[in-house]
């Protein structure tokens, strides 16, 4: 079974237990603040994406991995909401291995393809294109005649 048949992967990381699943809309926003004027090359490797990110990767390790406790239970949208994630971030600053690091951002895009991601999102921006300005230009031709 691919990872992308799996709902989510389990991780232990100094004793606790974290999950990664697909990201949710919130975790997508907090992305995006994160890595807003980040500059990737269009080829590159989980290494260059740590690079790239610098220290603000433990803050994205923060986003992406769900701290799963016997408080929470697993109401995930919960424990999204409620992350502190600077000091989930510095907590795992000390406490990720680098190769625990390295599997969590490849799982990280085995879980959100985001070239098809993407890909999607282009295709769906031209739909709505062509279903509002389409329209408009046949009216605004109508009544130049």
């Amino acid at each position: 079974m691919g990872l992308m048949d799996k709902k989510e992967t389990t991780y232990e990381i100094d004793g606790r237990i974290y999950i990664q699943r697909p990201l949710v809309l919130g975790q997508i926003d907090q992305l995006i603040d994160l890595a807003k004027d980040l500059d990737l090359p269009p080829d590159f490797s989980p290494i260059e994406i740590k690079r790239a990110l610098g220290e603000r990767f433990y803050d994205a390790l923060a986003i992406v991995l769900i701290p799963i406790s016997d408080v929470d239970g697993l109401n995930i949208p919960k424990i999204l909401k409620s992350k502190d994630i600077p000091a989930l971030a510095e907590e795992l600053r000390w406490s990720t291995s680098h190769e625990m690091g390295l599997e969590v951002i490849e799982d990280f895009f085995d879980y959100n393809p985001v070239a098809s991601i993407f890909e999607r999102l282009t295709a769906l921006a031209k739909r709505i294109n062509e279903k509002v300005v389409s329209p408009i230009s046949k009216a605004g031709s109508k009544s130049l005649s």
